[in-house]
Parts: structure tokens; C-alpha cells; sequence
């Protein structure tokens, strides 16, 4: 995974936010759901899923949040 472009930061036992590095900002979340990692935006739709491991999960979300990778914080 590019780790220049996206990371994933625990939240809580099995989920995670996911953060566009280039402006700090959270795009989406990753959760595990019965033994399965799920994506899902800001407004909880589910977008990406099911992988087995989270690593899957993270690269599976360059490809379901490219079009969030450049977002900013406007207040910044």
C-alpha cells in the first residue's frame, strides 16, 4: 500500500478511520463485520468488502476512495 496517499489509524477494537495523507483529512471508515473487513464513506454506506485480511482492505481502498486521495480540510 502507498502509504503517501491514505492511511488507516485505529479508532476502536476492529475499526479504523481512513485518512487522506495529503490533507489529514478522514474519508471513510474500515470495520470488521463478522470476520470480514467492510469499507464505508463519511455517511456510513457500505463501498468496499468483504476482504479476509486488513491489508486487502487497504489497498482496496486506493482504489474505492481515489477520487478523495487530494481532499483538505477546508478550515485549514
Amino acid at each position: 500500500m502507498d502509504t503517501n496517499l491514505i492511511r488507516f489509524e485505529l479508532f476502536e477494537d476492529n475499526v479504523y478511520s481512513i485518512v487522506a495523507v495529503s490533507g489529514d483529512v478522514q474519508i471513510g471508515w474500515c470495520r470488521k463485520i463478522k470476520g470480514l473487513w467492510w469499507l464505508s464513506d463519511m455517511n456510513e454506506n457500505t463501498v468496499g468488502g468483504a476482504f479476509e485480511e486488513l491489508s486487502a482492505a487497504e489497498i482496496g481502498s486506493l482504489a474505492t476512495f481515489s477520487n478523495c486521495l487530494g481532499a483538505s480540510n477546508p478550515g485549514h
